[in-house]
């Protein structure tokens, strides 16, 4: 801090001394000492001029050395006078003739003394008196000096700087404390930015003295202390105000000099909580806004949840700096360059500041934590306004992946518990509501060829807002496929999403019942008027229609369809091409299915790492997707054609028949031929429809397999029969399997049908083999019957209840597996 002094450390010049010339003449001519004052006065420059004090100075110089002259020479002719009246009186001792005149003469020396003492004595006085007045003034000026730089203060205070202006505020408050301290320069030491001017110099030798309290209790000074008192508030709303504007764009140098002015004026810097209430009342005030406009989309709550994001993020810069600046020092160097140096290295050291600093970083971070939960409490508010169960699939995981990364940011266990339990809930409807979809699908389902486009393939094989890789496959799926079949890869391409998002297990749990549910649909719509599911097993009458491995795929995969779940009504069908092509049509839908499954497959069994659900998920594509679907249309064509081509005249005629024969015989039963019809019949219509040769050759071998079960049953119903007869039934089986090679094009397996008519001639232990392997192939009652009716080996009674008992077990086994 710079001081000016009047003091020259030169060597001043000697001035020679004055004279009775030298003294000016106004204090002769002056009428009165007020005049003569005045116009020793009258040409000094204004009080408050800096050359004021100088040129006062002067004046009263020159005044005290005038009286000194006037003085020393009165006295001069005083004593002159009273040596003339010496030399009188020894005139007049001597002369006594001149007595008179040197009395006349004396007398006029006094009558002059005594005008020289009226016209310059009086004066004088005077002068001494406003002498004594000037150093009244000399305080006054005092005053003057200090309010001038209360003043000074008071304007740095209200600087834009805001940490000179509470550096001044805090010295000015210091300087007030000092009531006793005499006032002095010395005072503004502590002060930076300001240039002092010395005090005013008083006209005795004897400096003034006046106390900070003396100068506290002028009005005028009381007056400008009452605006410093009460300015702290304002200076603290000032960096409210400004810390405010920095949660929307923080600036380090801007911050920093926020916090050293925080740190300066308060023991405790409530810059956390201005930090909050200010982001929490942005919060709020979106919310209320939302709220008010009854806006319940979920486009309104994601743009609230990223207005959110952004403005916790931004107090998150504010944790962030502080974990970097742990120290008051770390920020005093943030500081923007135009800070004065010298009032940098006058702010205080680390240790004393380290306790604040610290409290400052704890408030953030509880702050931090408070006002996520403010963000968290809103959108748990909003979405307590949105019914979230009843959300299509694809809003629900844009709505749960939006919450999630919501979560990730503010990190609350509230929202996660949220998610969770509604996430449940959702399952669970969209659990019952994937299975009615599917129900209602197949119900309203009119079989015909739907084209499967691009845009459907290609929208099932991408997953919404993911770069992961779910569906695989080298083949394009470039067939018709029925509606209900598309309805119920979308409902799985959902799951599929929704596993992403949400529990995995539950979706896959669902994927697998959902595809097995469907199947059991298409089957028992085409089985009337049988139910080909009965709960979630086959029904036995029309199981021994199939192949043993398609058989046991069924098994399996109907054991995963949850119980209690109702298939769809089935419809009554005609027996005409159309049944049969609405058939064709829906195991289209299910290679679809298939052909979604397969593509699938990689990722379910990757996700489904381990555990039940793994157990599960392997079992379900073992089963239905590697046993069932490929093999489904050759297989349940042997369902559609028994209600397609008319064989009941052929199990009368094989009933009806002898077969207790006494001979060989080389001619064939009528019901050979009726069979033959059968097949060409079929076989025009076949060819009528323009069919693919796969699909006829899938409808063929179908044909096959209720031809085979038509005969076995068939044969299971003779009563007596012997050898000859046996050797019969099997030359019209193989009869029949050349006719239908003959027209179909197709081999026919007849090991069953033979191996049912050769058991006749089993030994006791080659038909007790017999019945081990018989539950897979055989109905329990055809086996019963061969046994009734006897063997070529003649049986015991015992032996007859052996094997009854036998079948009776192994059936019975077979039931409960």
């Amino acid at each position: 801090m710079k001081k000016e002094t009047d003091e020259d450390e030169s060597i001043p010049e000697k001035t020679p001394p004055m004279s009775i010339e030298n003294v000016p003449r106004i204090f002769f001519e002056a009428q009165s000492p007020e005049s003569c004052i005045l116009s020793i006065l009258s040409d000094l420059p204004p009080i408050f001029d800096e050359s004021f004090e100088a040129s006062l100075a002067q004046k009263i110089e020159l005044a005290e050395s005038s009286i000194t002259v006037v003085t020393e020479h009165l006295t001069n002719d005083v004593l002159s006078s009273q040596q003339q009246i010496f030399d009188a009186t020894d005139t007049f001792l001597s002369l006594n003739d001149n007595i008179v005149e040197s009395s006349d003469f004396i007398h006029s020396i006094r009558d002059q003394v005594s005008t020289v003492r009226s016209q310059t004595l009086n004066p004088i006085l005077n002068i001494l008196t406003s002498i004594r007045d000037l150093r009244r003034d000399t305080k006054a000026l005092t005053v003057l000096h200090f309010v001038r730089y209360l003043t000074l203060f008071y304007d740095a205070i209200n600087s834009s700087n805001l940490v000179w202006a509470t550096y001044t505020l805090l010295q000015t408050q210091y300087l007030l404390f000092k009531e006793k301290s005499i006032y002095n320069l010395s005072l503004f030491d502590s002060f930076v930015g300001f240039s002092f001017k010395n005090l005013p110099t008083n006209v005795s030798p004897v400096p003034i003295e006046i106390t900070i309290g003396e100068l506290k209790k002028v009005k005028c000074i009381k007056n400008i202390l009452n605006d410093i008192y009460a300015f702290t508030p304002q200076l603290m709303s000032k960096f409210d105000h400004q810390l405010k504007e920095h949660t929307e764009n923080f600036i380090v140098d801007k911050y920093c000099v926020i916090v050293v002015a925080y740190c300066l004026l308060s023991d405790d810097p409530p810059i956390a909580r201005v930090l909050f209430e200010s982001c929490s009342k942005q919060i709020r005030s979106r919310s209320v806004a939302y709220f008010e406009s009854k806006s319940n989309d979920l486009q309104t709550l994601f743009k609230f949840m990223e207005n959110s994001c952004t403005i916790i993020s931004n107090f998150k810069q504010f944790n962030e700096f502080h974990q970097t600046h742990q120290t008051f020092g770390s920020f005093v160097s943030e500081l923007p360059i135009d800070i004065d140096v010298v009032l940098l290295e006058r702010l205080p050291p680390d240790k004393e500041m380290h306790e604040k600093i610290m409290k400052l970083s704890e408030g953030l971070k509880t702050s931090y934590s408070q006002l996520t939960h403010v963000a968290e409490s809103n959108v748990l508010q909003f979405l307590s306004r949105l019914n979230c169960t009843n959300l299509d699939a694809l809003s629900f995981i844009r709505l749960t992946r939006a919450l999630k990364e919501f979560n990730t940011f503010i990190k609350c266990n509230g929202l996660t518990d949220w998610i969770k339990i509604t996430a449940a809930d959702f399952m669970s409807k969209y659990s019952s509501a994937s299975n009615s979809s599917i129900k209602q699908a197949v119900l309203s389902d009119s079989w015909v060829p739907t084209h499967t486009d691009n845009d459907f393939l290609s929208l099932i094989q991408t997953m919404p807002s993911t770069n992961e890789v779910v569906f695989k496959s080298d083949n394009l799926f470039d067939a018709f496929a029925s509606s209900s079949s598309i309805t119920t890869v979308r409902v799985i391409h959902s799951l599929i999403c929704l596993s992403l998002e949400l529990d995995a297990t539950a979706c896959f749990n669902l994927i697998v019942q959902v595809s097995t549910y469907y199947v059991a649909c298409v089957m028992n719509s085409f089985s009337y008027p049988l139910n080909a599911i009965e709960g979630n097993e086959l029904n036995r009458k029309i199981a021994y229609l199939f192949d043993s491995n398609f058989l046991e795929g069924c098994r399996n995969a109907f054991k995963l369809i949850p119980n209690g779940v109702s298939l769809p009504e089935q419809k009554s069908y005609e027996r005409n091409e159309a049944q049969l092509m609405q058939m064709i049509t829906a195991t289209d839908g299910l290679s679809l299915l298939m052909w979604y499954l397969q593509g699938i497959r990689e990722n379910l069994i990757k996700r489904a790492s381990k555990g039940a659900c793994l157990d599960k998920v392997n079992k379900f594509y073992a089963s239905l997707v590697d046993g069932v679907l490929p093999n489904f249309r050759k297989n349940f064509s042997a369902v559609i054609i028994k209600s397609f081509i008319v064989l009941k005249n052929l199990k009368y005629q094989i009933f009806s028949s002898s077969w207790a024969l006494n001979e060989v015989t080389i001619e064939y039963h009528q019901f050979v031929f009726i069979a033959k019809k059968a097949f060409e019949v079929l076989d025009k219509t076949l060819l009528a429809l323009q069919l693919k040769r796969s699909i006829m050759n899938d409808i063929w071998y179908g044909t096959w397999s209720y031809i085979s079960y038509v005969l076995i049953s068939s044969f299971a119903t003779v009563r007596n029969c012997n050898g000859f007869g046996r050797s019969l039934m099997a030359s019209d089986a193989r009869m029949i399997s050349s006719f239908f090679r003959s027209i179909s094009k197709m081999d026919a397996d007849t090991t069953n049908v033979l191996e049912y008519v050769n058991a006749y001639f089993y030994q006791m232990n080659e038909f007790s083999h017999f019945i081990d392997v018989a539950p897979t192939k055989y109905k329990q009652k055809h086996i019963i019957n061969l046994v009734k009716t006897g063997l070529n080996c003649k049986l015991s009674a015992n032996d007859t209840k052996a094997l009854l008992s036998k079948i009776e077990s192994k059936y019975a086994a077979m039931l409960y597996r």
